[in-house]
């Protein structure tokens, strides 16, 4: 007995897979065009071109390539005077400057500095590095690894597809954002400078005026996380009592390969929230390294012949808790301000600085996060004024 195949059925069933391949297929098509679109794994020399042609900005939310995207807006620019940290200099700008000038900032950890002023030896000598220096890269308890330096080259990944489908359905990508990304009608590249108005412009350094202005929630209001840092004994504030010899040790050869190849440089501590100092206070037993750990980097500033200077408390140059972005990042006007005094005692630093624009930035923003004006709002909730200065 012959059983009768039934083609209308398969048919179905085949249909029925049909369907939601089609739709995975889609699925994937669209995100991979969203993301393809926006720039986010163009080369960063495509990236450095474009943004530098259109003014723009450049703002990963996938894997930026911040280590590269330095690498080769110091070989593009080849400045007189180049700024080398972390991201804690992100905010010194072209504008304070009446030179060529290049933000080497956003090194997570001193290997990377280290790293990257061989760039500055090798590639280009410039007329001044300023070189900015975290306490905590001599904390004994934190080894600051679980930053490494990214691929050149970014590429997708699966999870890229998964991440921008979580955008748009959590509504962090508007229409406007969709079409300005599909049409490739903007300067910026990368989601977060596309649809946030958040990157690097073509100098290096950052802008976020998104947390500036209110868009986004400030996940570090009122310093609480950086304060739950200290009192929880967590990463660049986990408890050590003696600063580490061998960073120390590091760092002096640091200083010593700059000095032999002839680089002028200026070394200086940034600025910590006063919240955040004061808290700190409260803990001497772990917090007993930093002080001892200062000291030695001014004496090895010095004894390379380099200039020193130690902005650790914005206190004592007239700044405040209200000129910060977070518990650990001063904003543009506590880096004017302190540019201002170290140009003062600083024949070299005061021949490239633009002292008119930084008059004007203190003057007209002290105490204030940023030099957007009235666009400004009190993001960091500590009740800081908005309005700017006449």
């Amino acid at each position: 007995m012959k059983i009768r195949k039934r083609p209308g059925k398969e048919r179905r069933f085949f249909a029925g897979m049909a369907l939601p391949l089609a739709a995975i297929a889609l699925f994937v098509a669209m995100n991979a065009a969203l993301l393809v679109r926006a720039g986010e794994y163009l080369p960063v020399p495509e990236i450095l071109e474009k943004i530098d042609a259109g003014h723009g900005l450049y703002g990963s939310a996938i894997q930026p390539n911040t280590y590269w995207l330095k690498q080769d807006i110091y070989r593009r620019i080849k400045p007189d005077v180049a700024v080398l940290g972390s991201s804690r200099v992100l905010q010194f700008r072209k504008d304070f400057f009446d030179t060529s000038f290049a933000n080497l900032g956003n090194m997570h950890n001193l290997q990377q500095v280290i790293t990257m002023a061989e760039t500055v030896v090798t590639e280009h000598k410039p007329k001044l590095l300023v070189l900015a220096v975290d306490f905590w890269w001599f904390n004994p308890a934190y080894s600051n690894d679980e930053f490494t330096t990214e691929p050149p080259d970014t590429r997708m990944r699966v999870a890229d597809l998964f991440d921008a489908a979580g955008w748009l359905f959590k509504g962090k990508l508007s229409p406007r954002d969709i079409w300005h990304i599909l049409a490739q009608d903007t300067a910026n590249v990368g989601i977060t400078a596309i649809a946030r108005g958040d990157g690097f412009d073509a100098y290096g350094s950052y802008y976020n005026d998104s947390l500036v202005t209110g868009e986004v929630k400030h996940r570090d209001a009122k310093f609480a996380i950086t304060l739950g840092y200290i009192k929880g004994n967590k990463l660049r504030f986990s408890h050590a009592a003696t600063p580490d010899k061998k960073k120390l040790q590091e760092f002096a050869r640091l200083l010593r390969q700059l000095r032999r190849a002839g680089v002028p440089t200026v070394v200086f501590i940034p600025p910590l929230a006063p919240n955040v100092i004061d808290e700190m206070a409260q803990h001497p037993k772990w917090s007993g390294y930093v002080q001892p750990a200062l000291a030695e980097v001014e004496k090895l500033s010095r004894d390379a012949g380099f200039g020193f200077y130690n902005f650790h408390d914005p206190r004592d140059i007239g700044g405040g808790n209200c000129e910060m972005l977070d518990g650990v990042h001063a904003g543009p006007v506590s880096y004017a301000r302190l540019l201002k005094i170290m140009a003062a005692q600083d024949e070299k630093l005061a021949s490239v600085v633009n002292g008119r624009r930084l008059d004007e930035i203190v003057k007209r923003y002290s105490g204030r996060g940023s030099t957007l004006g009235a666009r400004e709002v009190d993001f960091l909730g500590l009740g800081c004024g908005t309005s700017p200065r006449p």
